[in-house]
């Protein structure tokens, strides 16, 4: 017997999200708005959400994030905006997500802040991992199937040059769990039920780093997580490397 369940969990909380970011230079302290400021992330996460498998954009998606400025873009188009910049965000089989944002400084001067949102199926983006007990005891024992997408954004302001310098490279984890429940029956027979969890794990400031920077705060231009920790019904199943140290 199979069941399938969808559940939808919101992004974790600061102290695991810190945990997550685990770095050896952890004297950094984010404020909690760097974890949970991410309205563009969000989108992203509902659309794959609703989708049975990473796709490549489709109208639906396009129309979804139209929403807050953000338009599907091509790798042409990324050249013609970013200049040499463009060349660290490209790679084979992604999907780019472009915007721009105005900011004023504190003398009263406006900021053109690109930002780009990658979405990738290539291996080093898009992992997946079993977790299965070596030693099942009893009638029951769980099994879980992990696929984590992990999604990038790069954010831009102006360089000397004219050109854009990169001033903070952030992602999130979109994590999709499939757990099967494992039943021996009294007389032998065996079943299955199957659950899907589906959730986020953020970076900081995936979506703004610029309003921190005016404001002094400290930031790391590389915030990306290491890895992404599966924890089920408050339950830590193990955990899942991420991109950093992987490119």
């Amino acid at each position: 017997m199979k069941k399938k369940i969808a559940i939808v969990i919101p992004a974790l909380s600061l102290s695991v999200a810190m945990l997550l970011c685990g770095c050896a230079e952890a004297e950094i302290s984010y404020p909690l708005s760097a974890y949970t400021n991410h309205p563009v992330g969000d989108a992203i996460a509902q659309y794959l959400s609703e989708q049975d498998a990473l796709t490549f954009p489709d109208e639906d998606m396009e129309e979804a994030l139209s929403q807050f400025g953000v338009e599907v873009v091509s790798a042409e188009t990324l050249r013609e905006r970013l200049g040499d910049e463009a060349e660290a965000v490209l790679g084979e089989h992604c999907t780019y997500l472009y915007t721009e944002r105005e900011f004023t400084t504190q003398y009263g001067d406006t900021l053109l802040s690109p930002a780009v949102y990658v979405i990738s199926a290539d291996e080093n983006r898009c992992f997946t991992q079993t977790f299965t007990p070596e030693n099942p005891d009893g009638a029951r024992w769980d099994s879980y199937y992990v696929s984590v997408h992990d999604i990038l954004s790069r954010q831009y302001l102006p360089a000397e040059d004219g050109g854009y310098d990169c001033i903070a490279l952030s992602d999130f984890a979109f994590v999709r769990v499939y757990c099967t429940e494992h039943y021996i029956f009294p007389a032998g027979h065996t079943g299955s039920t199957q659950s899907e969890y589906i959730y986020t794990q953020y970076a900081p400031y995936f979506d703004d780093a610029v309003t921190p920077m005016q404001q002094n705060v400290g930031i790391r231009e590389d915030m990306r997580l290491q890895e992404t920790t599966i924890i089920i019904g408050g339950v830590e199943i193990g955990a899942v490397t991420l991109s950093r140290g992987r490119e």
